[in-house]
């Protein structure tokens, strides 16, 4: 990537990356299981942008990409590296797995103007000191889950030896309230770490 962006450089005087338009998340080996994705590789899409290219052409919440112009996409991040070092205005092909089928969907990359081409949508910093990462419940996972309400956060991976685990945290734990504060979503998590960070009782 650092050869292509000497190039552009020097041919364009400026840095051009492409942009697809979707917040994307750690795929867990439950969630993969889950949603019968192949191998357990891909990037799960938790929401996308509007009037970005992903939704123009169709990826919804809850898709998992799997290959992205013809390069198979191990995980989330491997795919904004891809996007980024692909040209705004190349048409590509990105293969989905949704409701266990796979989709070829065909796209055109736009250029990325002051964001990410695909940005985390995870539980962040805040959540790093615990030891502990969390990410949106999409509607998609909340129907493999067999949950009715998506309000909380999921836990996606816990630290060995971390104050997380020692409180009793496992991976795919649903979070719905830190400290009696309801948790509905990746924002209230971040809102309500922030207020508790200094707080060693997080409950």
């Amino acid at each position: 990537m650092a050869k292509a962006v000497l190039g552009q450089l020097k041919e364009k005087g400026k840095v051009t990356r492409g942009w697809l338009g979707v917040y994307i998340q750690k795929l867990t080996p439950d969630m993969a299981e889950s949603l019968k994705v192949p191998e357990g590789k891909g990037a799960l899409v938790a929401d996308v942008t509007k009037g970005g290219p992903a939704e123009k052409a169709g990826i919804r919440s809850g898709d998992v990409i799997v290959r992205f112009d013809g390069k198979e996409v191990e995980d989330q991040h491997e795919l904004p590296q891809v996007v980024a070092s692909t040209s705004p205005g190349k048409k590509v092909q990105v293969t989905v797995v949704r409701d266990t089928k796979r989709i070829e969907i065909p796209l055109t990359i736009a250029e990325m103007e002051g964001e990410e081409p695909a940005r985390s949508k995870e539980g962040g910093d805040l959540s790093k000191g615990l030891g502990l990462t969390v990410q949106a419940i999409t509607p998609e996972i909340a129907r493999h889950m067999g949950i009715e309400s998506r309000q909380g956060v999921l836990v996606t991976s816990v630290e060995s030896g971390s104050p997380a685990e020692d409180a009793g945290f496992r991976e795919g734990d649903i979070i719905r309230q830190i400290n009696r504060e309801p948790v509905k979503d990746t924002g209230e998590f971040q809102r309500v770490m922030k207020k508790v960070k200094d707080d060693k009782t997080v409950l």
